[in-house]
């Protein structure tokens, strides 16, 4: 079993995968489609969000990407109890 290597986690082009973590791409996919999910049911509303770090990193790439593959997308890791606010 591959030893778990946090930093290579967060970059797509390292294409880390573990038995026991889910895929960057995964991820991804997943927050996207909640994403959009919301964005349909909830138009024209106020929703809040609240969810753990791991998960902020995808939101905030996505919703303030143009994001590189090559880059470590810890970057968009959200300090502890942080507000993001953004108009979708």
């Amino acid at each position: 079993m591959q030893e778990f290597d946090f930093n290579k986690l967060w970059i797509f082009q390292e294409n880390q995968t573990y038995e026991t973590v889910e895929s960057l791409d995964a991820l991804f996919e997943r927050t996207q489609t909640f994403l959009t999910k919301i964005q349909k049911k909830y138009a024209d509303k106020t929703v809040l969000l609240v969810t753990h770090g791991g998960v902020c990193i995808p939101i905030r790439a996505i919703l303030e990407g143009p994001f590189q593959k090559s880059e470590n997308l810890y970057n968009f890791m959200i300090d502890n109890c942080e507000i993001k606010k953004y108009d979708l």
